[in-house]
């Protein structure tokens, strides 16, 4: 269980990102998109975010997706994290352990592919939880 402070501190942390992206789903830099965060997972009793950047792209465009990692006090975590999946467009990227670096966070990157128009999604799960982002594919 979360204590008091912890909750009122997270509230206060979304209620000031949701106020400068404008809107949920949106960080400040209006071509990044984040979600999260999500947790606690188990066992580990992780939190976690996901973030992509950009958020739309042309169809063989790139986007770079990063998974940031954190314990409930929202310090983030540095070393190995087991296991960590990354769904894109029907593929799966698995990996038995993710070494996370020392801001929390890992990295990688993916060429979109799929129709104009459309949009896709990237899904990733630390330990037992989820999170799921969507991808517009630009005309």
């Amino acid at each position: 269980m979360l204590s008091k402070a912890f909750r009122t501190a997270l509230v206060a942390l979304v209620g000031t990102a949701f106020l400068a992206a404008g809107g949920c789903g949106q960080s400040a830099d209006s071509n990044t998109r984040k979600v999260g965060p999500a947790g606690p997972t188990t066992p580990g009793n992780y939190y976690f975010t996901l973030e992509v950047h950009p958020a739309a792209v042309q169809k063989s465009g790139t986007v770079v997706l990063s998974v940031r990692v954190a314990n409930a006090a929202d310090t983030a975590i540095n070393g190995t994290v087991t296991p960590v999946t990354v769904n894109y467009s029907g593929s799966s990227t698995t990996a038995a352990s993710v070494v996370i670096n020392s801001t929390g966070r890992a990295n990688t990157s993916y060429t979109i592919t799929g129709a104009g128009g459309t949009v896709t999604y990237i899904n990733a799960n630390v330990e037992d939880k989820s999170l799921t982002i969507p991808i517009q594919i630009l005309p």
